[in-house]
């Protein structure tokens, strides 16, 4: 961690310079506790008049909490949003001081980013998160982004594409003619509304042959530097247990006693069932990138009639409409589970197109009883 340094008996200790001056503090047990002591040092060397408060820019506070948030955020989190204020959010503020930044400024930002971006409400948290923690320090008293007004033009999100039921009978008997690989790679996504992530974090620990079911544990993320990893799932109720069919589960035995002949035709060792991916590399045996299952899907559409751009995401978003749209009992409920959900007002919002859906057709039948 910047202005934290680690000695050889597992000490901490804080330094920093400002205008030629070191300070350093004492060596302490723990990371947390000098990052602590570092934030009391740097308060109190502003409150004697070394730092003045109209000098501190927006970069330097933004690297505090960038600080705060490696020791908080999942670093596929943390990624992501290093990437956007890299991109969307350093470049207009980083250099001025954020106690001259104004209400004005902020608003004329806010609008750029909702004419650019999809994604402009979360950039401007982002933003809106440096002056928090400018107030929290008494650099600044007030957060110019509490004050900005909702834009009224914006970009508006590519509606999510997805397969009608018909289609999605199409798409998966051409998904047959895949090698059993890329065909279970296509059907989990499918039949089960798992996310790419999850699909390609699954070990063979992860199935159980005798109940039918596959178990969500970790998945495959992009860490700091977009480095791959596997880690834990997107939140705590990603970790969840999916019943999958009978033909799955035969297919998966069948690929399972595939894969251990072309790993060891390659000369290369089938590991433990909890070490060894479902989906592996060729080459190395290790996890292999989600992007994968984007080649399986193109290749199918191919062989179609079918002329949507489907994605892994929009077979997430197949099955859910498939699902809800059989009218079963607390259907929203169900599905929030098996996607994952943190809760079922995020199933409600994605999928509103349902209930939109819905109500025109029950318009429409209730006008015919008038003609």
């Amino acid at each position: 961690m910047k202005n934290i340094e680690k000695n050889q008996l597992g000490k901490y200790r804080y330094y920093f310079k400002y205008k030629g001056k070191n300070y350093k503090g004492s060596w302490c047990n723990s990371q947390a506790l000098a990052r602590e002591q570092l934030f009391e040092a740097q308060a109190k060397v502003r409150k004697d008049g070394f730092i003045d408060n109209k000098q501190i820019t927006f970069r330097q506070v933004h690297d505090w909490v960038m600080e705060d948030r490696e020791l908080r955020a999942d670093e596929s989190t943390l990624n992501k949003e290093i990437i956007d204020c890299k991109n969307h959010v350093l470049p207009y503020f980083a250099d001025y001081p954020i106690a001259s930044i104004t209400i004005d400024y902020c608003q004329s930002m806010y609008d750029k980013w909702a004419l650019e971006l999809t994604r402009y409400d979360i950039i401007k948290m982002y933003a809106s998160r440096v002056f928090k923690e400018a107030i929290r320090r008494d650099i600044i008293s007030r957060n110019p982004f509490d004050y900005v007004k909702k834009p009224k033009k914006h970009k508006k999100p590519k509606e999510r594409e997805f397969l009608e039921r018909d289609e999605f009978i199409t798409f998966m008997q051409a998904a047959q003619k895949l090698d059993i690989e890329k065909y279970l790679m296509v059907r989990l996504l499918a039949y089960t509304g798992m996310r790419r992530g999850e699909l390609f974090g699954l070990t063979w620990a992860d199935i159980d042959f005798n109940s039918h079911t596959v178990d969500i544990n970790k998945g495959f993320k992009l860490g700091i530097g977009n480095k791959k990893k596997i880690g834990t799932p997107k939140n705590d109720s990603s970790y969840r247990v999916l019943k999958v069919d009978t033909e799955t589960i035969e297919l998966l035995a069948k690929w399972k006693q595939q894969q251990a002949l072309r790993i060891r035709a390659n000369n290369l060792k089938v590991k433990r069932d909890d070490k060894q991916f479902i989906f592996a590399s060729q080459k190395k045996n290790e996890f292999t990138h989600p992007n994968k299952v984007y080649t399986a899907i193109e290749d199918i559409l191919k062989t179609t009639d079918i002329k949507k751009h489907i994605t892994p995401h929009g077979l997430r978003h197949t099955w859910t409409t498939l699902f809800i749209d059989t009218g079963v009992e607390n259907g929203f409920m169900i599905a929030q589970k098996q996607l994952g959900h943190k809760s079922m007002r995020t199933t409600q919002d994605i999928y509103t197109h349902l209930t939109e859906d819905k109500k025109s057709k029950a318009i429409d039948i209730f006008l015919e009883g008038f003609k």
